[in-house]
């Protein structure tokens, strides 16, 4: 009985793919839909042998698909950098030991971590540079991305993510970098495609890697985009992120509703714990929510903070990320 739950589950949660439209199941679907690779790297593993091996990236109207083909582990985490405009960030958006030193600074940054399908572990989200610092620390729906990285050991995989063109204000021509990093902020970059300089060294906070190579001028918007169309789709629950990130001691967590609505919040700690509990009525509208520090009972450590928001009218829940630096 539990198989035929299972096999009906996963029918359902199916979608197929028509040429040029990648499917997120974390699959790669062959050239004939992502055409060929934009770059092929050295194939040389890096640091704890990852291996950014070949980057892909397609679009059709309303997404810009992004992947590439790894050597990597469950604990590792992944980036795309974009630079699709003048000015950007000039450090990686999760602090990790990694400057950037391109010829034009990225100014979006597709990132997560593997998972391979661990709703616990998987994680993604679109980072921007707001013009003085990184922001969008808000999670991905979990349609949104995928990959094939299982176990924690290092094994070939596939990682995927599609962001809405209109999210990153509808580009024409990019620049792109990817690479594989930790899960530690003393992590540097353990390999990147196009090829640049590797962490040589578990402990690289005095040392910082600099990456500086991009593929240069791929073309994002092969397919235009209807700005109308995409711009005119309501959404009923929306977490626009909060600000200011990273924060010391409040912040206002920031999000819409279409609707009147009970929402829950919980912030909760990278080991998973619950630190903060609470539950609001909302009127239709963009609302923020302000979390301090000074109303809990406790004393919190500067680090990362999970928060999610629940929508009881709709089932819907949202998930963010927040860094308090003390």
């Amino acid at each position: 009985m539990r198989a035929l739950i299972l096999f009906i589950f996963f029918t359902g949660a199916i979608s197929w793919s028509i040429a040029g439209t990648p499917v997120m199941d974390g699959i790669f679907d062959g050239e004939s839909v992502w055409g060929a690779p934009k770059h092929i790297a050295d194939g040389v593993p890096g640091w704890a042998d990852a291996n950014a091996k070949k980057l892909y990236i397609t679009d059709d109207e309303t997404y810009i698909y992004f992947g590439a083909e790894v050597s990597a582990a469950k604990w590792m985490s992944w980036a795309f950098i974009v630079n699709t405009k003048s000015g950007g960030g000039s450090y990686d958006s999760w602090s990790r030991s990694i400057d950037y030193a391109h010829y034009d600074l990225p100014d979006y940054a597709p990132r997560g971590h593997f998972g391979g399908g661990d709703q616990d572990v998987n994680y993604a989200e679109l980072n921007f540079w707001n013009g003085t610092a990184w922001d969008g620390y808000v999670g991905l729906a979990q349609t949104e991305f995928a990959d094939t990285i299982s176990v924690n050991h290092v094994v070939d995989g596939w990682i995927e993510i599609r962001i809405p063109k209109a999210d990153m204000d509808y580009p024409g021509v990019g620049d792109v970098q990817f690479y594989i990093t930790g899960d530690n902020n003393d992590h540097g970059n353990f390999d990147a495609c196009p090829d640049d300089e590797n962490a040589t060294d578990w402990n690289m906070s005095g040392n910082h890697n600099i990456l500086d190579n991009y593929q240069m001028n791929i073309n994002l918007n092969t397919t235009p985009s209807t700005i109308g169309e995409t711009g005119s789709v309501a959404r009923s629950f929306t977490l626009l992120g909060n600000f200011p990130n990273p924060f010391n001691p409040a912040t206002q967590i920031r999000f819409t509703t279409a609707q009147k609505a009970r929402v829950q919040l919980n912030v909760i700690n990278t080991n998973g714990q619950l630190i903060y509990s609470a539950e609001k009525t909302f009127s239709p509208g963009e609302h923020s929510w302000k979390f301090s520090t000074n109303e809990l009972n406790v004393d919190l450590t500067s680090g990362v903070y999970f928060y999610t928001l629940s929508n009881a009218s709709t089932g819907q829940k949202l998930v963010g990320k927040m860094v308090l630096l003390k």
